[in-house]
């Protein structure tokens, strides 16, 4: 998923004007953000698997929310 959300991050960085892509920008650092305490928080537990099923649900979740905007900039509801 993670090449999925770049690929889905970069064309929406494209798409953006220079001020809104410096929103999505920071937007993204508070994302990873959350993602990875999210993530840290259930690695708690001490279960690796655990954690990365977090990383990768976060990670999915996060490339189709970027997938929605990038259509709705583009016009393709």
């Amino acid at each position: 998923w993670d090449g999925e959300l770049n690929a889905v991050y970069n064309a929406l960085l494209e798409a953006l004007s220079q001020e809104e892509a410096l929103k999505l920008a920071n937007e993204e650092k508070l994302a990873e953000k959350k993602e990875s305490d999210a993530a840290d928080s259930s690695g708690k537990t001490g279960n690796g698997l655990s954690y990365a099923s977090s990383m990768v649900n976060q990670t999915r979740e996060r490339a189709y929310e970027l997938a929605k905007r990038y259509d709705e900039l583009a016009g393709k509801d």
